[in-house]
């Protein structure tokens, strides 16, 4: 018994398979879309198709319908099958298209094989009556294509939002736990990533490299959680053997999320973010167009915020400062590009960046300690 099985997923392919291959007699052709069906369906004469419903281009029922008005194929038995549970629209839909049964996947394999045979023995017959004309049909199912192409729609977007959801708390419960050890870097890191974003949209980027960009800026010290506290926390200058350590987190770091898919495009930065353009930083001593575009981005970054940010051994000081320090550092440790990029944006420009940043974080911190007094705040964000 020949049995052509329409199915575009690998795995579920197999498992079919290796179900009705358990019987000697029967042999088994694989297509994995509607189009490459009708091409095996023509040259093997299958004795039963089993095919799936929910496919890209040509579905299981368009294909159940070509089957059926084909001159030469239409008394070829056909069985549909999903792993979803089929509704009662489904079960009409699969009988006015002309198939012979439906099933759901995943059963048991002996029933499988018992309705292939069951259906197979039926022997040659004429193409089945419809209950609709083929114009009516086409009609009714192309309503119900929109209607199935706008409910999964619906649900990638509520699925990516849910993504974009878990990968944000991701990204905050790795910046607490740094903030825990670090208590110096509280909103650093926010900060530094919106310059860096600031930066990148003057170059054009899209939005899966600023995506990256700001991941990689958020999480640039998250190596510092491997550092011991007593050189983290130490109030006074580290020395020698000390900073040898302290300069070990960028590769800590790296190496903390080299395995965490959605932050692969962001573990270089990590690695990268003290490189300076002349080769004078660490870990590798990388220079120029050997340092990553979001490195290089980040130095700037990284440098207006330190400079206009209280430090223990200084006071901040103005943007206007900031910049003027790195248009010095232009073409040592800044990519002279980059440099001038800054100055474009202006000291005025910086601090609005600022402003934006502390009040989406206060208002964020608002809404967990009290959901009330979040919403009264989010009008002073907006």
């Amino acid at each position: 018994m020949k049995v052509l099985l329409v199915e575009d997923s690998p795995t579920q392919a197999l498992r079919s398979r290796l179900a009705l291959e358990r019987h000697p007699e029967v042999e088994v052709f694989v297509a994995t879309d509607g189009r490459a069906a009708l091409e095996i369906a023509q040259r093997e004469r299958p004795d039963v198709i089993l095919s799936d419903i929910l496919m890209p281009g040509m579905d299981g029922f368009q294909l159940c319908l070509e089957i059926r008005q084909h001159e030469t194929l239409g008394s070829i038995p056909v069985v549909l099958q999903t792993a979803s549970f089929l509704s009662e629209e489904d079960r009409v839909f699969a009988l006015e298209a002309g198939a012979d049964g439906y099933m759901e996947k995943d059963g048991d394999p002996d029933v499988l094989f018992d309705l292939m045979v069951e259906i197979a023995s039926r022997g040659d017959r004429l193409p089945r009556s419809f209950s609709l004309d083929e114009r009516a049909f086409r009609q009714k199912y192309g309503t119900r294509l929109v209607d199935r192409l706008v409910r999964e729609g619906a649900e990638l977007e509520r699925a990516n939002e849910a993504l974009t959801i878990s990968y944000s708390e991701t990204l905050e419960a790795l910046v607490a736990a740094l903030d825990l050890r670090d208590t110096e870097t509280e909103l650093h890191s926010w900060r530094v990533a919106a310059y860096a974003l600031a930066l990148a949209e003057r170059l054009g980027w899209d939005k899966s490299a600023l995506d990256d960009l700001e991941r990689g800026s958020i999480l640039h010290d998250i190596g510092k959680i491997g550092i011991p506290d007593s050189i983290l926390r130490k109030p006074g200058p580290l020395d020698e053997v000390e900073w040898v350590q302290m300069r070990t987190h960028p590769e800590l770091g790296y190496r903390m999320v080299a395995h965490i898919g959605f932050l692969r495009g962001a573990n270089e930065i990590i690695l990268s973010h003290h490189e300076h353009w002349d080769g004078s930083g660490y870990p590798r001593g990388l220079k120029r167009d050997e340092i990553i575009l979001g490195a290089r981005i980040f130095a700037v970054a990284d440098a207006l915020d330190a400079i206009t940010s209280n430090r223990p051994y200084r006071r901040a000081r103005p943007f206007e400062v900031a910049l003027a320090e790195v248009a010095a550092g232009s073409g040592t440790h800044f990519d002279p590009d980059l440099a001038r990029i800054a100055q474009d944006i202006t000291a005025a420009g910086w601090r609005a960046v600022r402003e934006q940043v502390e009040a989406t974080r206060a208002h964020i911190k608002a809404v967990r300690l009290n959901p009330a007094e979040g919403l009264a705040s989010a009008e002073g964000v907006a």
